[in-house]
């Protein structure tokens, strides 16, 4: 499969999961108290 250039510039910050292959980096939630 052949990504188009519009793809590979709004991929080329991001790096695939290897795991999962996974493309968006996870949340991590989180709560801090006083």
């Amino acid at each position: 499969m052949t990504r188009k250039q519009a793809t590979i510039a709004v991929r080329s910050g991001l790096n695939d999961d290897e795991q999962y292959g996974c493309v968006v980096p996870p949340i991590h939630l989180s709560s801090t108290y006083n």
